[in-house]
């Protein structure tokens, strides 16, 4: 991976036909070393939406599934908005919540209550 992310003619933030990004699969896929890897090369727009779902951005879809690893990687991040809902209007926060995902609930709480800058 850090060969390819190496490579000039590689763009590890284009995403695929519904949208998605690297990022997006990494996060929704609670791989935490292949998010810090994807976030050490090069910049990502962190809020970018699937064009094709449910306008979930990475944050949203690690949320939603639990991911407390990736949810904390993200939400580390000064360009990240926590806040940034779906396209029913729910936010990670409330998703994790209603799904019942302790972990990624207290870390996303945490950061919407102290941002990063007063932390």
């Amino acid at each position: 991976m850090e060969i390819l992310l190496g490579r000039d003619d590689i763009n590890p933030d284009k995403p695929d036909e519904e949208g998605r990004t690297p990022l997006w699969g990494a996060a929704g896929g609670g791989h935490e070393g292949v998010v810090e890897i994807l976030l050490g090369h090069g910049d990502f727009d962190l809020n970018k939406r699937d064009m094709f779902g449910f306008g979930q951005t990475p944050l949203y879809c690690a949320a939603s599934k639990g991911y407390a690893g990736v949810v904390g990687i993200l939400l580390e991040r000064d360009d990240i908005s926590p806040d940034e809902s779906d396209i029913s209007g729910e936010t990670p926060l409330l998703c994790s919540a209603r799904r019942g995902h302790e972990s990624s609930r207290n870390y996303t709480r945490t950061v919407l209550i102290y941002p990063p800058a007063t932390r």
